[in-house]
């Protein structure tokens, strides 16, 4: 080889290893985003399960109040079906 030959061959291959520096350099960039772009989805998973938490012991909570409402009203439409039935007896006694 020649002296030429050899400095063209140096040059491509510096080229060569400035384009695979520059590679990793952006390759280095992304895993950096890549784990801030992980830690914000860590954080987000973790207020999810917290707001999931939250939302189940709401809606026990809830569920259970629903059913005691559920059952004062049954409750008072049986009192309310009774005092009828009772006003009619005595309705029918005071026709009677």
């Amino acid at each position: 080889m020649s002296d030429s030959e050899t400095a063209k061959m140096l040059a491509i291959m510096e080229a060569m290893f400035n384009g695979q520096k520059r590679t990793l350099g952006m390759v280095e960039a992304a895993i950096d985003k890549f784990s801030t772009v992980e830690t914000e989805i860590s954080k987000l998973n973790r207020k999810m399960n917290s707001l999931h938490e939250l939302a189940l012991r709401h809606h026990s909570e809830t569920s259970g109040r629903l059913e005691a409402i559920s059952a004062r009203l049954e409750e008072t439409e049986r009192l309310l079906d009774d005092r009828a039935n009772d006003l009619k007896r005595t309705q029918i006694d005071v026709v009677g």
